[in-house]
């Protein structure tokens, strides 16, 4: 029997497999020197994206069956190196009256308005300073003032939009029993 000296088709594939492997890992290693990667992809989509947490609502002094502000945690999501500029953040407060785009305000001004109220530290970065730039490490106490008082059994809405990256919303309805601090 004659033997023929010589690849198979098989043995052509695994070849040309290999090889494309090969200049695969050869791209990646000389590259164009931008990051690249699942990991760096992943964390480029969550960039901008916010936490929201620890919701609470307080009593109107008017009215004490009713809120007429609410506070809450806003952190970066995790894995979040960027940054967001609070100054330019948007807050709508809206109920069965309707929408309304509160502007950023101080202690002591006129209501509507939402403030930060407040920076915390979190570990381990312990990095919170003063400025309005939510960054990594930082989580900052939002306080928002109502148009008007919520009564019980009223539901409403508060939107915090970032400048850059997705809305976060926070929907609740206020409990048949209000106290001085009330956890929504």
């Amino acid at each position: 029997m004659r033997r023929i000296a010589g690849f198979t088709a098989l043995e052509w594939i695994i070849l040309i497999v290999i090889a494309g492997l090969l200049f695969a890992v050869a791209g990646h290693m000389i590259g164009d020197g931008k990051p690249s990667g699942l990991v760096y992809a992943a964390l480029g989509e969550t960039g901008s994206l916010i936490e929201v947490d620890d919701v609470a609502g307080y009593q109107a002094a008017a009215n004490p069956g009713a809120l007429d502000s609410a506070s809450f945690t806003v952190r970066l999501f995790l894995g979040n190196m960027g940054g967001a500029d609070m100054d330019r953040a948007t807050v709508t407060f809206s109920d069965r009256s309707g929408a309304t785009v509160l502007p950023q305000g101080a202690e002591g001004d006129a209501p509507p308005y939402w403030m930060i109220a407040d920076r915390l530290n979190r570990p381990p970065f312990r990095t919170a300073d003063g400025d309005n730039l939510l960054e990594p490490g930082e989580s900052f106490v939002i306080r928002v003032l109502f148009p008007h008082p919520v009564g019980a059994g009223e539901t409403f809405t508060i939107a915090l939009t970032p400048p850059v990256g997705l809305q976060e919303s926070i929907q609740r309805t206020v409990p048949p029993r209000v106290t001085p601090v009330t956890v929504l």
